[in-house]
């Protein structure tokens, strides 16, 4: 009873979070012509951050969702999945990953065409090459394209990766 009561409940927060993303998605997503009517009027700050060498990847994908297989793969990273997926929100998850196996070419892409990057750190997260691969990417193509970066802290302290403390700081 209280497992299924428990599951309920990493079930309802996985909906609302998905929820969260869409909207974010929604804001961040380039104006509709019945919106940009609304905000013409908004005037517009340009930095030299803003500016972009090359015209970003078209989105291919909302969210990319970056996780240590073993640690997530079949607990918090597949029910994330299957509620952003219920969502409506397409997302990215990758199942064919084999251990020890470089990042392809086709995930770096991958990576590039999705809107939003979910990196779920976990107690192992930073052991693995293939996730620091990718975290590495991940933060050029936001550098680079303005792409959104949401960490997800699962069963890790945030100030341990921070600070590179525990696992993180036996690892990095």
């Amino acid at each position: 009873m209280e497992a299924t009561f428990t599951l309920t409940l990493i079930e309802a927060v996985l909906i609302l979070l998905a929820i969260a993303i869409s909207k974010a998605i929604t804001l961040i997503s380039p104006l509709d012509s019945s919106r940009k009517d609304a905000v013409d009027s908004i005037p517009s700050v340009s930095s030299p951050s803003q500016i972009i060498d090359a015209p970003p990847p078209a989105i291919k994908y909302e969210v990319f969702l970056s996780f240590r297989g073993e640690d997530t793969r079949h607990t918090f990273s597949s029910y994330l999945y299957e509620a952003l997926r219920q969502a409506g929100i397409h997302t990215f998850m990758d199942y064919k990953l084999d251990k020890g196996d470089h990042i392809s070419s086709s995930l770096l892409k991958t990576i590039e065409e999705s809107e939003i990057s979910l990196i779920i750190f976990s107690e192992d997260y930073a052991s693995s090459t293939w996730c620091m691969d990718e975290l590495v990417h991940i933060m050029k193509c936001k550098d680079k394209y303005g792409r959104l970066v949401i960490p997800i802290f699962y069963n890790v302290d945030p100030s341990n990766i921070r600070k590179q403390n525990g696992r993180f700081g036996e690892i990095c």
